[in-house]
């Protein structure tokens, strides 16, 4: 149908049609509704009928391996065989199977003529079809018609004739209409070039090729959707695919089109399939060489939206799991091989280890913030890495990594430590509810200040630790140090940032050539007050003018300090030392959390900075040096501590210097106090001139002011318009909720009339189904009749067939009579050949004793016996009929007698040619010639008997 049509078999439109006794279905053309096929059943005969309007089939069809569906590719089976199988198999089921076609009945017989063969009668259609039968007009109907023996194939199964053949059920034509998808199509499918993805749960774990149903492939393998491929060769099974291949490649390209054609939804079905690790499903079998470029990109990006989430492959899965959460701060998600191998196979996937390199060496390089937390962090985290010889020379690069949730990538090659930017910022490296840190956790709890001091020890451990696992995992524990070595250099960072000290400043001193330094110690405070141990620091002054290389300095060690714990301890509080580079330091004993010293005597002109440390120890972190401050100029300086920790000169009063210029005895002293009161005069200037740019200030607000309240007026102007706008729109909202009552009811009434209508369609629904059971019957009426008129014509043939049979038999009688009478002839000769026979073998005896007689007479003498040798062969010669005259016997008499007492001792090889001397017959030709006539008359008997079963063949046609 779908090739006469010229429309895809998906396209056809089916309808079915429930009758009085059985139902109908038949295929329209879907554009011009053109009825091309039908089946039906009747319930009442058990018979199945499929017809194919406009349709022929053709003599070589019942050839095997006759094909009219070679080479095309619309068409599951191209075999041969399965139109002579389907009816073979009916016939042996008992049925009854016919084919009306090429104006001929094609009527099949099981062992008709000969057993085990299947039989195919072609006879003709004797009636002549009607001019209505032949108009084209009839034939391009939308409604039903029987099928025409001229024009269309119908194929009738079951109980088609009399009611010999065995009646079809119901349930078995409905377990059959399984086979064919179209005829109960599914609610829920995908179509694509290469077939359809059929969603419908009711056909889950089904297999079409073509429309056609694959049983075998179906039970075999565990399929989670329906599929009917367009591609493909069906099995001479007839249940299965010929090469298993097929399936996989079939089904990758069905979900590749069905990914192109509805997106994002059948994508997700098709990657929660790869990812079943419970189910092994057949859809995604060889998905490592079936899976496209294409499609591995796309479930990549489909897999990577999932930005908390890191996949791996199951090789060293422990470890790169570990890693993952270690890391990149990511949950690992493993992959099945199939979909692990199809990824990589494009190089879509990455390890942890790829996965951070690319990231954090591609990623910008973030600049350094200019800040003390993070100046501090940077001091702090370098001194933690001079620790070893191994991390010291790392140089530290900051990256713009974005929200991958990589902290930090050791680059070994070329020594370079590069970190996330996030460390750079307090609050980006603590996150928003981050409750690790208890800064943090206070901070969010309703802290705003802003963090200038790095105090936060946790940051620093956590990445000497990531890079202590960097190294070992790239020196793979070669020249690499060991476990308990790796272990003291983080109980060392621990120790040695426990006693940094924080917050180191320095300030002009109370008096002239001071500078004070203070710090803050925790650790010394906490060993006070719980053990009443007191720790020292060592404090060194440097010059900025001669050793500012050494404010890059990161460690402290022992060696540096001039006198041992011992002898510091013995020795008074603030004892002043001298550096190598002549500079000034102090060991300062620290019995609480804030601590300060001065030094004294200082270079006015000159700038210093300290470096301060824990004394006393194999080696400590320097704290990170403030800013180089110069020493007080004199003594009446006043120095007060700011609510940032900094500090700074505060000038006396004018009635303070006042004071202090009144006394003075001295002319140095009066300069100085000339000099502070031109200072002051010249700070009052700047006062007044502030105050004057404070009053044009004010003026300039006054008129903002005045100007804020004309726009004031206009904006009011302007909201009284829009009011009077919105007041119009209110009132056409209000006709236009009139309108929408107004099309409610005529809406209301509309309704009304469309359920009438309804009403009376039904009745016309049902008028329609009464007139069309009138016209089933009357058409089941019309093909009675039809089927009676070919009835008596098929009569009338087999009556003619049964008169010349019975002429043909009265011939082959004569033959036979014929047949007996030369037989009986045959039976005399035989028997007349057997008497002779018989004469001949007395002869025969009897000449043998005349022999042994005349042999044993003479032993008498030797010349009676050659004379009685001589008389005895020629009387011999005379009496036996049937021998050679002139010859002579030339043998011994003794070697004759020896051969007829051999003869006589049943050597009927010699008693032949005995026969045959004597002119008689031999035995074994006058029994093959009687075999030959008795095979002759068998054989005229068997034709007269198979000439007998052919006419009560006919005979029971004729009956049918």
């Amino acid at each position: 149908m779908s090739k006469t049509s010229g429309v895809s078999r998906d396209k056809l439109n089916y309808v079915h049609t429930k009758l009085a006794n059985g139902f109908r279905i038949t295929v329209h053309n879907p554009d011009t509704f053109q009825i091309l096929g039908f089946l039906a059943f009747d319930k009442k005969r058990g018979m199945v009928e499929l017809c194919n309007y406009n349709s022929q089939l053709a003599r070589e069809v019942l050839d095997m391996g006759g094909t009219s569906k070679a080479n095309d590719e619309e068409m599951a089976g191209t075999h041969g065989e399965g139109f002579k199988l389907a009816a073979l198999l009916m016939i042996r089921e008992g049925h009854q199977a016919r084919i009306t076609a090429s104006k001929f009945y094609w009527n099949f017989r099981w062992g008709a003529k000969e057993k085990k063969i299947l039989w195919c009668f072609l006879s003709e259609v004797k009636k002549k079809p009607s001019q209505q039968e032949l108009n084209p007009q009839t034939t391009e109907s939308s409604l039903f018609r029987d099928a025409s023996p001229w024009k269309d194939v119908s194929v009738k199964m079951g109980c088609v004739r009399g009611k010999q053949g065995k009646s079809i059920t119901e349930a078995e034509v409905m377990e059959w209409l399984k086979v064919c998808i179209h005829f109960d199509r599914p609610k829920e499918i995908v179509c694509t070039p290469s077939g359809n993805l059929i969603l419908d749960p009711n056909f889950r774990g089904k297999i079409y090729l073509k429309g056609l149903f694959l049983e075998k492939t179906s039970r075999t393998y565990a399929v989670k959707y329906g599929y009917d491929f367009s591609q493909g060769h069906i099995g001479r099974d007839r249940k299965g695919m010929e090469d298993p291949e097929q399936m996989a490649t079939l089904s990758a390209k069905v979900w590749e089109e069905a990914v192109k054609k509805n997106g994002s939804k059948m994508l997700d079905m098709y990657i929660d399939m790869l990812l079943d690790k419970e189910n092994f499903w057949y859809d995604s079998l060889n998905a490592v060489n079936k899976t496209t470029r294409y499609m591995a990109k796309a479930i990549w990006s489909r897999l990577r939206k999932k930005e908390d989430n890191f996949y791996y492959g199951s090789q060293n899965s422990a470890k790169e799991s570990a890693m993952i959460k270690s890391l990149l701060k990511k949950e690992p998600v493993l992959l099945p091989d199939k979909l692990w191998k199809a990824l990589t196979k494009y190089k879509l996937l990455q390890t942890p280890l790829e996965y951070r390199k690319n990231i954090m060496c591609n990623s910008q390089t973030a600049p350094i913030l200019d800040t003390p937390y993070c100046a501090s962090l940077m001091r702090t985290l370098r001194a933690a890495l001079a620790l070893d010889p191994q991390t010291q020379p790392f140089l530290l690069i900051f990256k713009k990594a974005g929200t991958s949730g990589l902290d930090s990538y050791l680059g070994i090659d070329n020594s370079k430590l590069l970190l996330h930017e996030k460390w750079m910022d307090f609050e980006k490296s603590h996150g928003e509810n981050s409750t690790d840190c208890i800064l943090s956790y206070m901070r969010n709890s309703g802290g705003v200040d802003p963090i200038e001091v790095f105090s936060c020890d946790h940051i620093i451990i956590e990445i000497c630790n990531q890079v202590l696992q960097e190294l070992d995992r790239i020196r793979a524990g070669k020249d690499f140090m060991s476990d308990r070595s790796v272990n003291s250099l983080k109980s060392q960072v621990s120790e040695c940032l426990k006693n940094m000290l924080r917050g180191i400043q320095a300030f002009p001193g109370p008096q002239k050539g001071e500078i004070c330094v203070s710090w803050e110690d925790n650790e010394a405070g906490k060993l006070f007050r719980l053990h009443h141990l007191k720790l020292q620091c060592c404090v060194t002054l440097h010059r900025e003018s001669t050793c500012s290389h050494k404010r890059s300095e990161l460690l402290a060690r022992e060696l540096r300090c001039s006198t041992t714990h011992k002898d510091s301890m013995k020795k008074s509080d603030d004892e002043m030392r001298t550096e190598a580079c002549g500079c000034s330091q102090k060991i300062v004993t620290c019995t609480s959390v804030d601590n300060e010293i001065t030094f004294s005597d200082l270079t006015l002109t000159e700038s210093y900075f300290p470096m301060v440390s824990r004394a006393h120890t194999p080696i400590a972190f320097f704290g990170c040096p403030p800013v180089a401050q110069k020493p007080a100029a004199n003594q009446s300086v006043t120095v007060v501590k700011t609510l940032r920790g900094t500090y700074v000169p505060m000038k006396p009063s004018l009635d303070v210097k006042g004071s202090q210029v009144a006394p003075a005895n001295n002319r140095r002293e009066l300069n100085e106090a000339l000099g502070k009161a031109q200072d002051a005069n010249t700070e009052l200037k700047r006062i007044k001139q502030t105050l004057s740019i404070c009053e044009m200030l004010s003026k300039e607000l006054n008129q903002q002011v005045v100007s804020l309240q004309s726009q004031k007026e206009s904006t009011s102007a302007v909201l009284d318009k829009i009011k009077a706008e919105n007041a119009s729109k209110i009132s056409q909202i209000l006709g236009l909720n009139a309108r929408v009552q107004d099309l409610t009811s005529h809406l209301n009434n509309a309704k009304f009339e469309t359920t009438a209508l309804k009403t009376q369609l039904a009745t016309i629904q049902s008028e329609k189904e009464t007139l069309q059971q009138r016209l089933d019957n009357i058409q089941i009426q019309t093909n009675s009749s039809r089927r009676d008129s070919e009835a008596q014509e098929t009569i009338n043939d087999l009556q003619n067939r049964i008169c010349q049979i019975e002429f043909k038999i009265g011939e082959y009688q004569k033959v036979n009579e014929q047949l007996r009478e030369d037989n009986q002839v045959i039976e005399a000769r035989a028997i007349e050949a057997e008497s002779q026979k018989t004469a001949a073998i007395e002869q025969r005896n009897e000449f043998v004793i005349a022999r042994y007689e005349a042999s044993i007479q003479g032993q008498s003498s030797s010349q009676s016996i050659a004379t009685f040798s001589r008389q005895s062969s020629i009387a011999g010669f005379g009496r036996v009929a049937g021998i050679k005259r002139g010859r002579s016997p030339s043998m011994d008499v003794r070697m004759r007698e020896e051969s007829v007492v051999r003869g006589a001792a049943s050597n009927s090889q010699t008693v032949n040619e005995e026969l045959e001397m004597y002119g008689a017959s031999p035995p074994h030709l006058m029994s093959s010639l009687v075999k030959s006539e008795r095979e002759c008359v068998s054989g005229t008997r068997g034709l007269a008997k198979k000439l007998r079963m052919e006419s009560r063949e006919v005979i029971d046609l004729s009956e049918d």
